[in-house]
């Protein structure tokens, strides 16, 4: 669906800004919206928009356009879902536990396979680097680099 969000582009400005894109996702919390923004041909994306949900006053929609939601998985590092068995799932987690417990990282299991680090990160199925999860970005980026050394 393409939109234009009526916003504001910083904190202290008073003008409004106006965004044109299609909509790619909205956090339900937080109201923060992802606009893409393709180029004239449209069929490649030239930039995504992240607009904070406390920084918009309006959206309107500008005219139904339903595009292939796979024209974004390049984009957001999606791979193709290939089937893993159950064992493989397993196995990778148990090597990012492993690795982790050898950097004398705590870490714990927690319901439904999900694990938690030293209290704060957690990863679920299918253990992959998108699924880690951190309120505070700087410690997910630093158990991310570490996660992306295991060979």
């Amino acid at each position: 669906m393409e939109v234009i969000i009526h916003h504001l582009p910083e904190r202290n400005s008073k003008s409004q800004k106006l965004s044109k894109g299609t909509l790619v996702t909205q956090d339900p919390i937080t109201n923060t919206v992802i606009l893409a923004e393709f180029f004239e041909n449209g069929d490649e994306i030239r930039q995504f928009h992240l607009i904070p949900g406390t920084s918009i006053e309006k959206i309107e929609k500008f005219e139904e356009n339903q595009r292939d939601p796979k024209i974004f998985d390049k984009y957001l590092n999606y791979e193709e879902n290939e089937e893993e068995s159950e064992e493989e799932v397993k196995k990778r987690a148990l090597k990012i536990v492993s690795y982790l417990r050898s950097h004398h990282i705590d870490v714990v299991e927690k319901s439904d396979g999900i694990y938690e680090i030293s209290g704060i990160v957690k990863f679920g199925k299918p253990y992959k680097r998108a699924n880690f999860y951190c309120d505070i970005p700087l410690v997910l980026q630093r158990i991310l680099k570490l996660i992306d050394q295991i060979e």
